[in-house]
């Protein structure tokens, strides 16, 4: 018997008399030869087979108590034991290298190669996700023409299709013109944000009436634009004046630019428009926002609503951390308020 195994998987080959040899299942050295229990071959062509398939002879002698020949001898009935011991240690090999196969096929390791783990589908999907938000931003980013593209700030979420209108911006405010240009073309493209008027720390009581009716109506939709004008690196002294943070020092911002990056204008929600009264003066009341940065506020502030839509909605608790965002007035494409609000222009 020779060991042709690897580790404990062993494979092992019998070569010699009665046991398998080449795999021709053959035994012996005759030929033609009737074949036994363990396709051993068993004697002479032809000739009788006793109980256990041994030869009795062709004189058909007598059998012993273990079926055994007595004119002739025990040769015959050896020849079969031999066999059948053979064909039973084949058979135990065989079983024990299926099992070392099956195993290996398992494992791997006959198989030329680790088995890869598989892929997990949710971290497929998020990848996915993740490739399909980057080229959105990408075609978002392109401008037209000569524009140059405003990049989209992170978490600002595309919330409608694209308007593509190109407007003309006039800046109202003395310091931002003289500052960034008193013009700028931008291209509307989709909607991002909705601004609505709030209290903070539960000064609703504190707002007089007049200005109330005002303020309260005050909502603005605020979309990405891709401007023209070059924005970045200048600086302005900001100082509040709402009266629950007037007491913070002077601030100094930055514009991060590359340009403009969202022009904010009103509007009403579910058909509830303001009265007539304060009408003429939020329909002007459009504003043009740049990317800054600036000092944290780094205060807690609770928020009420305003809008008689929303005020029904609970008091929000709101961290309030970095400065990001700039919005100045302007006017469209030449329709600047008008002196005085209440004559339609």
């Amino acid at each position: 018997m020779e060991g042709l195994g690897n580790g404990s998987c062993g494979i092992w080959e019998f070569t010699g008399a009665n046991e398998l040899g080449d795999g021709s299942n053959e035994l012996g050295d005759g030929s033609n030869e009737p074949l036994g229990f363990g396709n051993e071959r068993v004697g002479v062509a032809n000739e009788p087979l006793g109980r256990g398939n041994e030869r009795v002879d062709i004189a058909n002698e007598p059998l012993g108590r273990g079926n055994e020949k007595v004119g002739l001898g025990n040769e015959s009935s050896r020849v079969v034991t031999r066999s059948v011991e053979a064909a039973t240690r084949w058979l135990r090999v065989r079983i024990r290298w299926l099992e070392c196969a099956t195993r290996g096929w398992r494992s791997g390791s006959l198989r030329g190669a680790p088995v890869p783990p598989r892929e997990n589908p949710v971290r497929r999907r998020a990848a996915r996700g993740r490739s399909r938000q980057a080229r959105m931003e990408q075609k978002d980013q392109a401008a037209p023409g000569d524009a140059r593209p405003s990049p989209r700030p992170a978490g600002r979420q595309r919330c409608g299709p694209a308007l593509n209108l190109p407007v003309r911006i006039d800046q109202l405010n003395p310091v931002i013109a003289d500052l960034l240009g008193p013009t700028d073309i931008v291209t509307v493209q989709s909607p991002q944000q909705l601004c609505v008027p709030v209290a903070k720390n539960f000064s609703a009581g504190d707002i007089p009436p007049d200005v109330l009716q005002l303020v309260q109506y005050l909502d603005v939709e605020c979309y990405q634009v891709n401007a023209t004008n070059p924005v970045g690196g200048q600086t302005l002294q900001l100082t509040h004046l709402n009266p629950l943070l007037a007491s913070l020092p002077q601030e100094t911002v930055t514009f991060t630019g590359p340009t403009a990056t969202q022009l904010c204008t009103p509007v009403a929600k579910n058909g509830n428009y303001p009265p007539d009264g304060v009408l003429p003066y939020i329909k002007y009341s459009d504003v043009l926002c740049y990317d800054v940065t600036g000092p944290s506020l780094n205060m807690d502030i609770f928020i009420t609503h305003l809008n008689p839509v929303l005020a029904g909605l609970p008091t929000v608790n709101l961290g309030v951390t970095a400065t990001q965002k700039l919005c100045v007035p302007v006017a469209k494409n030449h329709l600047f308020p008008p002196d005085d609000p209440t004559i339609t222009p």
